[in-house]
């Protein structure tokens, strides 16, 4: 198996999808679209008595080794299908149990994260109209998008936050790689230990497995800068955002707009 596998840690519509491209372009690296299924390896790994019962199969002492093949046999399958030494996962919503994927992924594993303005991405997920985790009582048809929104980005950022907090990860910024890709990314893979290769300026001329991924991401072709689009909020929307997300905005290196 891979020993020094990547994962990509981030808030959606933070530039992930540019991100997987681009790790997935070097010869070294196979990145498939989002996996979303290591959620039940997650489970796997917490929950006792199905430790226990694995455990009288394979032995106690052989449980987590095993449970960590199964969850990643799927990524191992892709990369040697690829031809390539490295897999890749950019799974967005695995950051809310960040802790657990720590647990269940090799411990040689390379974190990569990928930070954009909070502000512009609450723009991204309120104008897309998605409740990407639906909080409250309230059915999603009768629910705030706004509120539901504010709601995500202090559910997803505190946890982002929380994991950059351990010193675990290399963060890079969103608003650096769209304005001047390349010092960003020869950076990132002189961390990743891999060498330059041009190839990652042009993710959009190598072939890739989409997935579900958004279509419009798909299409984009070129490094196109998309800040400050906070500025779609009324000034009352502002207020309450400022008030909600100011502080770890900030705590997160973005100054107040």
């Amino acid at each position: 198996m891979c020993e020094r596998p990547i994962i990509v840690m981030a808030c959606h519509r933070s530039g992930t999808t540019l991100l997987r491209r681009i790790l997935h372009s070097h010869s070294a690296i196979a990145c498939p679209p989002e996996s979303f299924f290591l959620h039940h390896f997650m489970d796997f790994l917490s929950r006792p008595q199905s430790r226990e019962g694995l455990g009288s199969i394979v032995g106690p002492e052989a449980v987590d080794a095993t449970i960590r093949a199964a969850a990643f046999q799927y990524h191992e399958a892709f990369r040697i299908a690829q031809g390539k030494a490295r897999w890749a996962d950019k799974t967005p919503a695995y950051i809310r149990r960040w802790p657990e994927l720590v647990a269940l992924a090799p411990p040689e594993t390379q974190w990569v994260v990928i930070l954009r303005d909070p502000f512009d991405v609450a723009a991204s997920v309120y104008e897309r109209g998605w409740f990407i985790e639906h909080y409250g009582d309230r059915p999603e048809a009768e629910a705030d998008l706004f509120e539901n929104t504010v709601c995500y980005l202090e559910d997803y950022f505190g946890k982002l936050a929380d994991f950059i907090g351990t010193g675990r990860a290399y963060v890079l910024r969103y608003e650096q790689l769209a304005s001047d890709p390349e010092p960003v990314l020869r950076h990132l893979f002189q961390h990743l230990g891999e060498p330059w290769e041009p190839a990652v300026m042009t993710p959009w001329a190598s072939q890739h497995n989409f997935g579900i991924e958004d279509p419009i991401a798909r299409g984009t072709r070129g490094f196109v800068p998309s800040i400050g689009n906070w500025r779609v909020f009324s000034a009352a929307q502002m207020a309450v955002l400022t008030e909600r997300m100011g502080a770890l905005r900030q705590a997160l290196g973005y100054d107040a707009p």
